[in-house]
């Protein structure tokens, strides 16, 4: 499911940025992989800074 989400984002211009590591989808891998992601929705969904006067 991952993969054809990726495909079709790709193919329709959208940047995609995909992080992975094994070990399934279980509570260390989504421990691990969490405060990345965290950082990274931090950074896309920050409104733009205002322009200095």
């Amino acid at each position: 499911m991952n993969r054809r989400f990726i495909a079709a984002a790709t193919e329709a211009g959208i940047k995609v940025e995909v992080e992975s590591i094994d070990g399934g989808h279980t509570f260390p891998v989504v421990q691990a992989l969490l405060p990345g992601t965290l950082t990274f929705l931090e950074q896309s969904l920050r409104p733009p800074a205002a322009p200095a006067h």
